[in-house]
């Protein structure tokens, strides 16, 4: 239920925006998606006994021409950051966050900073297939704040993009979540 509750909240927030957006300038809408290559980090380096984790990443966004080269982001995504831990066992947070972002374009190619506050709506262990609950002292906080900056380019409707995400604040004793996205978006 407190899921729904979150996830009810971020979809109206995003409603509430797309409308309250003023008619002036050049909307654009669509869906993003891709690959994910997430870890734990601590200081300056990989969290000790752990490695990458790969999953994906969906979500809608909006962005609105502020000037003829710089736009205005946001969206809805959903997406699995996590690591390999020791002795093959894995740890998955699924969240969903709220990306906002600015956007420099130049032709087609076009570079963008944004962040993104993300709720967390599961986490679980996994050990040979079997899913189980984390321990407290394995759990993540429930939000994370990840900054992030991209390069991308477009071809017609479609864009090629990658981006590099790292939490601003810590997520799970000590460790921040950090991840790469390579994907491509759809204007619709």
């Amino acid at each position: 239920m407190k899921r729904f509750f979150i996830f009810s909240i971020l979809v109206a927030g995003f409603a509430i925006y797309s409308h309250s957006v003023q008619a002036q300038g050049k909307r654009s809408i669509g869906i993003r998606a891709g690959y994910q290559i997430s870890g734990l980090f601590e200081g300056s380096g990989r969290l000790t006994g752990t490695s990458n984790y790969g999953s994906f990443y969906a979500g809608l966004f909006k962005e609105k021409k502020m000037l003829p080269f710089l736009h205005l982001g946001t969206g809805l995504e959903y997406c699995q950051n996590g690591a390999e831990l020791t002795g093959d066992r894995k740890q998955v947070i699924s969240y969903l966050g709220i990306p906002v972002h600015l956007k420099a374009k130049l032709g087609p190619l076009y570079a963008l900073v944004g962040v993104q506050p993300k709720v967390k709506l599961s986490e679980k262990i996994i050990l040979d297939g079997d899913k189980t609950s984390p321990t407290d002292e394995q759990k993540s906080k429930t939000m994370d704040f990840p900054a992030y900056g991209g390069i991308g380019f477009n071809i017609l409707i479609v864009s090629i993009e990658a981006r590099y995400h790292y939490s601003m604040f810590e997520t799970n004793h000590g460790a921040r979540n950090a991840y790469l996205q390579l994907g491509a978006t759809l204007h619709l």
